[in-house]
């Protein structure tokens, strides 16, 4: 079973609109809004691959039953940890169909429970040690300290079980001194982590054990692992909304069970999201867009 947690979720409200000019007025085209997160996301798409997994969700006691009529409605398996204080965010995003484009405005949650991180702690402990992988995903809310994935991935590899992180800023740096398997961030969020103080750099994430999935965009994505790095362009298609597209990217590479299924499997789900969205992606779809074109592999030195 993967383990998803998402401990930053969110009502996301996506807005499409013909063009966006800014200071001016924009008729909106249509409103969709629905419970969100990265680590919800995967679940999604691991559940269209019938791969077994299970959501770990913190929410706000006012947000508990809807998110949990929501979760029941896409047929999520899900743990929630609920507390009184905790503020879910709303996030917007503005399709613009006419330029391709997606501007995003996301706020900051927060949670005022001093005993959070024990919850979290206890039910984290309790579902991972049945896990093969845990995906942690998204932005912690303020009142979490920004090293709790660390202590998280610490957690799992006791139990033995993969670890992915897939975050950014001081998550990321914190989270990688715990040494996780693989991390996901796309390429602003690495050139932040090299240039950033954190002492970090691509041969050094690697020489400590970890694996880098970088998302590159409508260019594809690489794989580095070992001394090596895998290249896998993007597929050429209608593009719906880029939205969530790494995380049905990497829901498709932790799903794959050795390296090139993981490749062609990341990139068939990424590509299906961005051509059909969540709500009509399929298994059939997904597997449509499986296949070995332009993928490459080559050599990397380390020193």
């Amino acid at each position: 079973m993967i383990l998803t947690v998402t401990l930053n979720p969110a009502y996301d409200k996506t807005v499409v609109v013909d063009s966006f000019e800014v200071g001016k007025t924009n008729r909106v085209e249509s409103t969709n809004v629905e419970v969100g997160g990265k680590g919800i996301n995967v679940s999604k798409v691991l559940k269209i691959l019938g791969v077994a997994n299970r959501a770990l969700i913190l929410v706000g006691e006012r947000e508990k039953v809807d998110f949990e009529t929501q979760l029941k409605s896409l047929g999520l398996d899900y743990d929630l940890v609920v507390v009184k204080r905790f503020h879910v965010r709303e996030n917007i995003k503005v399709i613009e169909r006419s330029a391709g484009q997606v501007t995003e405005l996301n706020e900051r949650g927060y949670v005022d429970e001093e005993n959070v991180e024990d919850l979290i702690l206890k039910k984290f402990q309790e579902l991972v040690k049945h896990s093969s992988c845990v995906v942690l995903s998204g932005s912690l809310p303020e009142g979490i300290a920004p090293n709790f994935y660390a202590r998280l991935i610490n957690i799992a590899k006791g139990f033995g079980v993969q670890t992915v992180l897939d975050t950014s800023g001081i998550f990321l740096s914190e989270g990688l001194r715990a040494n996780p398997d693989l991390i996901k961030p796309n390429v602003h969020e690495l050139s932040e982590l090299i240039s950033s103080n954190s002492g970090f750099n691509v041969q050094s994430i690697l020489k400590n054990g970890t694996n880098i999935l970088l998302s590159k965009g409508a260019e594809g994505f690489e794989y580095y692992f070992d001394s090596r790095v895998i290249f896998a362009p993007g597929l050429r298609v209608n593009v719906k909304s880029t939205v969530g597209a790494g995380d049905a990217l990497l829901a498709g590479f932790v799903a794959g069970n050795y390296t090139l299924e993981k490749i062609k499997l990341a990139r068939a789900c990424a590509t299906a999201k961005i051509v059909y969205g969540f709500s009509g992606m399929t298994l059939e779809n997904v597997l449509s867009f499986y296949s070995e074109e332009g993928i490459v592999c080559r050599n990397l030195s380390l020193r």
